[in-house]
């Protein structure tokens, strides 16, 4: 380890293999004799030790006599703990950040209550104080999921999937209101399209790395490519008898059709992320996870596992997939292999696992 105090002498000791990482994590602290107790998660071979030593050595038909294991430590990390809190006044289906450093000063969430909240840090020296500093009326029902793109600083695009069986695309123009404005966002100001097709509630959204088309997924296992561009009113200039409309007429958006339909998910289709400029991955309560093909819409994998599947996030440095489940764990997953899919399994939760994040 890099602080010196932590370091142990290496050598042999007999510890008895009833021993769990709290009773090893006791010996280091003796050892190193240190003034403030520390918590260290043990490993060996690589893996850190979730069991006592005996169930490890049975678990690998190793004989407990005259054995040596060569252990490693780390400090462990704390448990989370709680630094703020923002209020809503109904459930909290998503969230969605701005991105990496001065963009991450806002966040979103969509409600039970139909409305996207955008919260900002406050002025004083506490980075995890947050204020609502905008509500935007998206919906008349709950919101299964949202899509923040096009962030600047100010100013963002975004998605709202809801149980209306519509996703809506919105342009907020000002995240931060000034003092004394209201708080309530303008809706037809707003408001840069709607796209109905989805015979479901719609679960999920996600937009194409070049922020021009994104996906949608529904409670009936369809999915949906739609390109994002805006609707021109001057292409709607004429009524039906060729004269100009009056100007106070409303310009009625035309209907919106999608550019592709997937539909092989037998089972609500629960997330999705588009990777690639031609690649997408969707994840089912039909218990896969499946990658899509964009220009032509064909499945390209297929994974499987025994429970619904709640929540994906794609690693951004490997082809790595995290997934959240139904059974309260949470799986790693690597579509190169040749052998066994998931790699590796993660049990600590007390309950079903609804979004996992990179």
């Amino acid at each position: 380890m890099e602080d010196k105090k932590f370091e142990a002498p290496s050598s042999a000791y007999y510890v008895p293999l009833t021993l769990t990482r709290y009773g090893l994590s006791e010996v280091l602290n003796n050892l190193l004799q240190l003034e403030e107790p520390q918590p260290f998660d043990i490993l060996i071979d690589d893996k850190f030790l979730r069991n006592s030593l005996q169930r490890y050595l049975k678990a690998r038909n190793l004989s407990h006599e005259d054995i040596v294991l060569e252990l490693e430590y780390v400090l462990a990390l704390e448990a989370p703990k709680e630094k703020g809190e923002c209020q809503h006044e109904d459930w909290i289906s998503c969230i969605d950040s701005a991105g990496p450093s001065v963009l991450s000063k806002y966040c979103c969430t969509g409600g039970y209550d139909g409305t996207v909240r955008f919260w900002t840090r406050t002025e004083d020296e506490d980075p995890f104080n947050f204020s609502c500093s905008l509500v935007l009326s998206a919906h008349s029902k709950p919101i299964k999921d949202i899509c923040l793109f096009q962030a600047e600083k100010r100013s963002c695009q975004l998605l709202t999937a809801s149980q209306d069986f519509t996703v809506k695309w919105w342009a907020i123009n000002k995240v931060h209101k000034e003092q004394g404005q209201s708080l309530i966002a303008a809706r037809k100001d707003s408001l840069l399209g709607e796209f109905k097709i989805h015979k479901g509630s719609v679960e999920s959204v996600s937009v194409a790395p070049t922020a021009d088309r994104f996906i949608s997924g529904s409670f009936d296992g369809a999915m949906y490519a739609w390109e994002l561009s805006e609707f021109d009113p001057t292409d709607n200039t004429e009524n039906d008898n060729g004269e100009e409309p009056n100007a106070k007429k409303q310009k009625l958006e035309p209907k919106r059709k999608p550019i592709l339909k997937m539909d092989e998910h037998s089972g609500c289709v629960s997330a999705l992320q588009w990777t690639e400029e031609s690649k997408c991955w969707s994840a089912s309560w039909d218990h896969s996870i499946r990658s899509w093909d964009l220009p032509t819409g064909v499945c390209t994998k297929k994974m499987y596992c025994g429970t619904p599947i709640y929540s994906i996030s794609c690693s951004k440095s490997s082809p790595l997939i995290l997934s959240g489940h139904a059974d309260r764990t949470i799986r790693l997953w690597d579509p190169r292999s040749t052998g066994h899919l998931i790699v590796n399994q993660y049990k600590s939760h007390k309950a079903w696992v609804p979004s996992v994040q990179w």
